[in-house]
């Protein structure tokens, strides 16, 4: 019985290592393309293709994902394919993962921060609309706190739990970015009183700055091990 502990033990801890390297494979890969060092043949994009190569047998049971990956990842590697495809499909992988995890019960503290992100993305797509999508105010409003409550959860996490998942991120640089990001919103907040949309865009684009930021602390390679 102790036996079978021990190797389900080393089973689980060896997923997890692997869907972490994964993770930070792919939170790489997007760093890369936005930083445009992948304009053919991208490094990191390589990268990305070997770890899912070696940690897609941790979703053997649902092919369907699988095959969704593997045409991201076709898509993300081909010199032909646009930043902005590239980057979508990237990030159209984490969010595949992000869900999976979701539905598995096996969320880690990345997941407060990409629904986070998630949530910024429908703000910044309203705001750089002229027609704001044709979002009444509240709904607007709605946008908003939904940012503000997915990055508190972020936010809010217990160091030791960050700790436990992602030893690699430094707590200060985390505590740094939760200051700048309530700075950020701060000023985003006032921009919207002016009922200006134009008004809204640069302090729109500061708080995405401090989520990409906040995503490049998961990209670092991990300090233990």
């Amino acid at each position: 019985m102790r036996l079978l502990i021990v190797i389900l033990t080393l089973l689980l801890s060896s997923s997890s290592n692997s869907q972490e390297g994964l993770l930070r494979s792919l939170l790489q890969a997007r760093e890369a393309i936005l930083m445009d060092q992948c304009p053919s043949i991208c490094p990191a994009i390589s990268d990305l293709q070997k770890s899912w190569k070696t940690n897609g047998k941790y979703y053997e049971e649902d092919q369907t994902m699988k095959y969704g990956i593997n045409n991201h990842l076709q898509k993300a590697s081909n010199p032909e394919t646009p930043k902005a495809e590239k980057l979508k499909s990237v990030e159209s992988i984490i969010t595949t993962l992000h869900e999976y995890r979701r539905a598995t019960n096996s969320e880690v503290p990345f997941d407060e921060l990409w629904d986070a992100y998630l949530a910024y993305q429908e703000i910044k797509e309203t705001v750089n609309d002229q027609m704001m999508n044709l979002k009444e105010w509240f709904e607007f409003d709605d946008q908003i706190d939904r940012f503000m409550c997915e990055w508190d959860d972020y936010d809010l996490l217990d160091p030791a739990l960050m700790s436990r998942y992602h030893p690699e991120i430094d707590r200060s640089d985390r505590k740094e970015l939760g200051i700048k990001m309530q700075e950020c919103l701060n000023t985003f907040m006032k921009s919207i009183e002016s009922g200006f949309r134009p008004d809204f865009v640069l302090p729109c684009d500061e708080i995405g700055r401090v989520l990409d930021d906040s995503l490049s602390l998961f990209a670092q390679e991990s300090k233990v091990g």
